[in-house]
């Protein structure tokens, strides 16, 4: 894919000299943080380094135009876009599960340009723990892609979670009492037999408080809520078998399956998954649609999108931004630096003045 010069909000993209045969490009980032902090005091920060902007302008860029776009580690496009890989005992290359994205020539679309700056641009005005959660998402689905060159079945359940890891943040979900799994719902219900009223309602929603329920529902609703109309009229141009939004709830109730088994028992994905459909959105998995790499990555990427285009946006924000830097991480001070204090010495900090801040026995 060729780039004459792009200003993309964050970064500049310019042309480059071509390497092995891969389209390159040079970025222009200049990094910002502020010297003071509010209250006069110098930061402690000075850089988190310069790896950690370009990473994720490279997986944003490949997430919204559907491409192979690596920092700095050229050898992991070669083999990514490399048509004869071995990938897990199969013949078949990352480039036969997904369009587009492992190709090794790509052919700029109009509107290319405009799309990343408009979607980098929506994503930086979101209210802080939307655009983390966004980023986190769009991390997790290219590089469940990119898992396809090593394992087709963590590649499929890392895709899996990146639409899930949203419905659990951001869907605003309130458990009730029936959403508790039958096999731990019906020994307390027999338990309270007897205790009626609030206290019986404060125990069941103590016990909802401190319980991941209804997971599957959840990703499943999540996903078709925030699944735009463009998904099944404009996105289904060039699709092959396009799936339906009836189909879908179904489809995705078995994906969020599959990546459980695989997680939990280590059960390898359906074997159909492995094999060449010609970009199929769905095969049939007993007897009911199951989504392929293909239709889930054109579920992750539209849902994504959605989700960053109709979530809310802060002019401005208060923000300790410090505490989600990379590598940036808080730590216990060595004794000698606190021991010498003695006025923070009580019952609160007891056990770590006596053990000289070792947990337990040192």
């Amino acid at each position: 894919m060729h780039v004459k010069r792009w200003d993309v909000k964050v970064a500049t993209l310019l042309a480059s000299t071509n390497h092995h045969g891969l389209s390159t490009f040079t970025y222009e980032m200049l990094e910002r943080w502020e010297r003071r902090r509010d209250d006069g005091s110098f930061d402690f920060i000075a850089s988190v380094g310069a790896a950690t902007m370009p990473a994720d302008l490279a997986a944003i860029l490949s997430f919204a135009l559907n491409i192979t776009c690596v920092f700095y580690d050229q050898n992991q496009a070669v083999r990514l876009l490399e048509p004869s890989h071995q990938v897990s005992g199969h013949d078949l290359a990352p480039q036969a599960f997904i369009k587009r994205a492992f190709d090794h020539e790509v052919i700029s679309k109009p509107g290319d340009e405009a799309t990343v700056l408009g979607f980098v641009e929506q994503l930086l005005a979101l209210e802080r723990n939307y655009f983390e959660g966004a980023l986190r998402a769009i991390h997790r689905y290219v590089n469940g892609t990119r898992l396809l060159l090593q394992d087709k079945n963590l590649a499929y359940a890392t895709m899996v979670m990146s639409i899930e890891a949203l419905a659990q943040e951001f869907d605003g979900y309130m458990p009730v009492w029936s959403d508790y799994e039958d096999r731990k719902r019906k020994p307390i219900d027999l338990a309270l037999d007897g205790i009626e009223g609030v206290a019986a309602e404060n125990v069941r929603a103590a016990i909802l408080m401190n319980e991941h329920v209804a997971l599957r529902k959840r990703y499943r609703d999540f996903a078709l809520k925030n699944t735009s109309s463009a998904f099944y009229r404009e996105e289904t141009i060039d699709a092959v078998r396009p799936i339906s939004r009836r189909d879908l709830g179904i489809a995705l109730t078995q994906a969020y399956d599959v990546r459980s088994k695989y997680l939990h028992t280590l059960t390898e994905i359906p074997e159909i998954l492995s094999a060449s459909n010609h970009y199929a959105d769905y095969e049939l998995f007993n007897n009911k649609p199951l989504l392929t790499f293909q239709g889930l990555a054109r579920v992750c990427r539209n849902l994504i999108r959605t989700f960053v285009m109709r979530s809310p946006i802060a002019d401005v924000e208060t923000v300790d931004y410090r505490k989600s830097a990379v590598r940036a991480y808080e730590a216990q001070l060595h004794s000698t630096v606190w021991m010498g204090h003695p006025e923070a010495f009580g019952a609160a900090t007891a056990a770590t003045w006596l053990t000289g801040g070792c947990p337990g026995r040192c």
